[in-house]
């Protein structure tokens, strides 16, 4: 009995020896299986973020590419234009120079006019034809095709609003002359030139509309200080400067000045309004 006792003892032993022994193996294979997985799964979703934050730095990277290429073209296309622009105002000033050059071909009739008594040169010639012809031949030796040929000015845009007034009193002043020596030569009437207004044209570009002074206005006289106006508008232009509020305002008033100036003549003396650069 004792010895069965102790071979039962013995086998309950053994046996719970070997279902620890089968414990161990088991939990020790499970845990190495399940840190196994763990790691694969770890080392993927390294690999899976390695791969993402690569992704992410190479389409950062392209888009600092794409905003530095369009930067780079606004800039270049910036300063293209800009260049562009700055050949086409120095062309402009050119231009304008040009065209003050060709009305300054009749400075010699600025100086006949200057000696002239026009109200009473008008009243002669309305009589006495012989008067008329000594001024039409007089009118044929001025070349004055230039000015019933010219087409608005292609330089306004790109030149200062002071350089365009003054221009534009500086031809009115030349005009008012070829308009008078017209009508001499044609026996009309004084009424068809507004003297009064090419007057107070030059009164506004010499003086400006606050001024009260009262001395009468003689603008072929004034013909060169308008012409050194604008010659010294043009080199400021040149040298870069931007119109400033007072010279933005003196060119409105003269403008303002020039709109106000009578524009229109009778259907029969088209001829006239052409010459005296009515647009």
């Amino acid at each position: 009995m004792f010895t069965e006792l102790v071979t039962a003892l013995g086998s309950s032993a053994f046996t719970l020896c070997i279902a620890w022994l089968l414990k161990n193996v088991i939990k020790t294979r499970l845990t190495a299986s399940v840190k196994y997985e763990f790691d694969a799964k770890l080392a993927e979703l390294k690999s899976d973020f390695s791969r993402a934050k690569q992704k992410s730095a190479s389409d950062l990277k392209s888009n600092e590419n794409d905003i530095a290429t369009l930067r780079s073209s606004a800039v270049t296309g910036l300063a293209n234009r800009q260049t562009l622009f700055e050949k086409r105002r120095l062309e402009a000033i050119d231009q304008l120079w040009a065209d003050a050059r060709e009305y300054a071909q009749l400075k010699n009739l600025i100086e006949i006019m200057k000696t002239l008594k026009f109200n009473e040169a008008v009243k002669i010639c309305e009589k006495e034809q012989k008067f008329r012809d000594v001024f039409a031949t007089l009118y044929n030796t001025f070349n004055i095709d230039f000015i019933t040929s010219q087409r608005p000015s292609t330089a306004r845009p790109y030149i200062s609003d002071l350089a365009w007034a003054l221009f534009r009193t500086y031809s009115a002043i030349i005009n008012t002359a070829i308009a008078k020596l017209y009508i001499l030569s044609n026996g009309l009437p004084a009424h068809l030139v507004d003297i009064a207004g090419t007057e107070q044209l030059v009164r506004t570009a010499i003086y400006g509309t606050d001024s009260h002074t009262e001395q009468p206005i003689f603008p072929e006289y004034l013909l060169e200080d308008i012409e050194e106006k604008l010659l010294t508008e043009l080199k400021r232009m040149l040298d870069g400067a931007d119109e400033d509020k007072a010279s933005v305002e003196k060119a409105a008033e003269i403008m303002r000045s020039e709109k106000n100036m009578r524009h229109a003549f009778p259907k029969e003396q088209e001829a006239v309004a052409a010459i005296f650069g009515i647009e």
